[in-house]
């Protein structure tokens, strides 16, 4: 990716010479495109993001499993994160990990969120991860959560994950813990409060302004500079993987409650700030995720939608409001340079939301030439011709998939279009 990219006479002529096209249906055409892809970006890689067009459709989850298996077993990834809650990962990561005794049904129901624990194709990534762990003792994989704690009408009470923390401390140091937890328990109150499927639409129903929220944030503040001061005696009595996992926690409860702070906030501009504190938190939460397994000596494959992991600005049309805000991806290319690097992925046909083939002239008609599937560099669009760049257009979707634009090109390392998906 340092070179110069060689400058092309038309979009044409790029797919053709730079395309990896690829059949689903043939693994071996699938595995040597993955190849020319991890040739492209190059060893340097730590977090890769692979994105998706839309959620609930199983093609595209099945798709990444393809991609993560050969990962794995070809390129030293050793952890996925997915867009589910990040402190509800740890369920599935401890039956992968063999380290559970819950049923698969249960892992899927409470540690994977936004409904994706239904998805077959999210059961049988956990179990093949799971059955490899079994099989590679010494270099288990790991699943990760990278989503903020929130859902589409709500967010969780931060309880959790200051619990967490707390237990931590109180495994591991001579800390007056115990009146810690009453303090803040009763400053969290009833969760149902913070949980509230109102508070998103009216931020009068919202606690995140009240007295007792602020007291908590202060007093998760004052844990977390007491956990980072006492850094070297917690970890003589726990390890630095436990440590970090602590910190981790306080950091996100105070993150979780500056969003519940925003959404108690009247504001006009108070729904893309919590678009934009969610994918802050997210950002944090995948830079860590890479920091740590990058002292494990692994590399993560981060699974999302495509707005959340883009390198530009992300874009959503609410009703009559156009909401603008930098998305994860964007923050997380600031924090890790080009050890992120991010695949958007799209789709020609997608029976599900009775999508026909792509309009001439789109991005995802160009790259289903001749039917099939294609991975190509964009060089965010510095080695292609301004002219048919400008030309291009973007096809008329179902409001759920979200279509590639002329932005594609400069929000991407690289595109990824299935020819049809169901």
């Amino acid at each position: 990716m340092s070179e110069p990219p060689p400058m092309h006479p038309s979009l044409e002529s790029w797919i053709r010479s730079e395309g990896a096209s690829f059949a689903l249906d043939d693994p071996s055409s699938t595995a040597t495109a993955i190849d020319s892809v991890m040739a492209y970006l190059g060893p340097s890689v730590q977090l890769l993001g692979l994105g998706e067009p839309t959620h609930q459709v199983e093609a595209f989850l099945a798709f990444r499993n393809t991609v993560f298996r050969h990962l794995v077993e070809h390129y030293g990834f050793t952890a996925i994160a997915i867009e589910s809650s990040y402190p509800r990962g740890r369920q599935v990561n401890d039956y992968v990990q063999h380290r559970s005794a819950a049923t698969l049904d249960e892992v899927m129901s409470e540690g994977v969120t936004h409904g994706f624990g239904a998805s077959q194709a999210n059961r049988e990534l956990v179990e093949w991860m799971r059955d490899y762990s079994a099989m590679h003792t010494d270099r288990m994989l790991r699943f990760e959560g990278f989503d903020a704690p929130t859902e589409m009408m709500y967010s969780d009470s931060p309880r959790v994950l200051i619990e967490s923390a707390l237990d931590y401390l109180q495994s591991s140091s001579d800390l007056d813990v115990d009146a810690r937890r009453q303090r803040v328990n009763e400053l969290l109150g009833d969760d149902a409060a913070w949980e509230s499927e109102q508070a998103n639409l009216d931020p009068n129903q919202s606690v995140g302004s009240s007295p007792e929220a602020r007291k908590l944030a202060i007093e998760v503040r004052r844990l977390h500079a007491e956990m980072r001061k006492r850094k070297r005696e917690l970890i003589i009595h726990s390890d630095l993987e436990a440590y970090e996992a602590g910190v981790e926690d306080l950091r996100l409860a105070q993150q979780l409650l500056t969003y519940h702070l925003i959404v108690a906030t009247p504001s006009e501009d108070r729904m893309v700030d919590m678009l934009a504190q969610r994918d802050v938190m997210m950002a944090d939460n995948l830079a860590y995720i890479a920091s740590s397994e990058q002292l494990r000596g692994g590399r993560v494959l981060a699974f999302g939608h495509n707005t959340h992991l883009q390198l530009g600005k992300a874009q959503w049309q609410w009703g009559e409001n156009h909401l603008e805000w930098w998305p994860a991806g964007a923050h997380v290319r600031g924090q890790l340079g080009i050890r992120y690097s991010v695949i958007g992925v799209g789709v020609g046909k997608l029976s599900a939301y009775d999508l026909g083939p792509a309009e001439e002239g789109s991005l995802e008609a160009m790259l289903t030439t001749g039917g099939l599937s294609r991975f190509v560099p964009t060089h965010r669009g510095n080695a292609l011709p301004p002219d048919e760049v400008d030309a291009l257009t973007t096809r008329t979707a179902d409001p759920r998939y979200f279509p590639f634009t002329q932005n594609s090109l400069r929000d991407f390392d690289m595109l990824a279009v299935l020819e049809s998906a169901e």
